[in-house]
């Protein structure tokens, strides 16, 4: 049998009922004699974000109307086509992912299941669009019987704060004039921030709070409160208002 379960996402595992794993929130399951098993059709279809289902080929099964704004292909268009000559897919190095997706076939097929990762997709209007990429395994009644559902996420939601970056540092910064040495001494060390750190300085320093800030870097509430305490600590602030206050001071942005 299988519990019922408030998390988002899930690797179905071969063995007893009793493990196959989480599932999209309020998926109904397909109960066999003995086993029970996720139907491919129903995550797809219940998916509060982009699903496609793929079978052991990487052809096209399902396409959810999530999957359809973020590629601009309607399900008619697609189904039946491979994968990867529709999504264009490369990874976040540029390299494009084999026809077949052969690394993640490779790994169910070893009982093994992908980690969630990011790609570089295209539309249908060939823009580039980053996802963050959740894969679903879902095993059928029968021995290599398979589907992968891939959950995508798009991280538009950086631009914003990548956009809000920019025109604090535009702001921040005259034109044509660059920190002098005399700018330069009689100030403390600069702490090393990382990229992500600098990210939510930034977005501290427009007064965002930390729902606003996960909204636009795409992250969780918790990940970036992570990275403000980080922050605190690297500034040796007691508060987001002195971490501020030395971030426009020292004009660390």
């Amino acid at each position: 049998m299988t519990k019922s379960t408030d998390h988002d996402a899930i690797v179905p595992q071969a063995g007893p009922a009793d493990r196959l794993a989480r599932v999209e929130r309020h998926v109904r399951v397909l109960r066999g004699p003995a086993l029970a098993y996720p139907d491919a059709r129903l995550i797809v279809a219940a998916a509060a974000r982009a699903a496609i289902a793929t079978d052991a080929d990487n052809c096209i099964t399902d396409w959810n109307a999530g999957a359809a704004d973020v590629f601009g292909y309607a399900a008619q268009d697609v189904i039946g086509r491979n994968f990867q000559e529709v999504s264009r897919a490369r990874d976040v190095f540029g390299n494009p992912l084999c026809d077949d997706h052969c690394a993640f076939h490779s790994m169910v097929r070893a009982g093994a299941a992908p980690e969630n990762f990011e790609l570089d997709v295209l539309t249908a209007a060939g823009e580039k669009v980053r996802v963050s990429v959740s894969v679903v395994v879902v095993l059928g009644p029968m021995v290599g019987e398979y589907s992968l559902v891939y959950l995508l996420t798009p991280k538009r939601r950086r631009r914003r704060a990548d956009e809000a970056i920019e025109k604090l540092l535009a702001e921040r910064a005259p034109a044509g004039r660059t920190p002098t040495g005399a700018d330069q001494r009689g100030r403390r060390r600069q702490p090393r921030l990382t990229s992500r750190q600098k990210e939510v300085l930034a977005l501290m320093v427009l007064g965002r709070n930390s729902r606003e800030m996960a909204e636009e870097l795409g992250v969780s509430v918790h990940t970036v409160r992570s990275h403000v305490q980080g922050l605190l600590k690297a500034l040796h602030a007691t508060n987001r208002l002195e971490a501020v206050s030395r971030a426009l001071k020292e004009r660390m942005l």
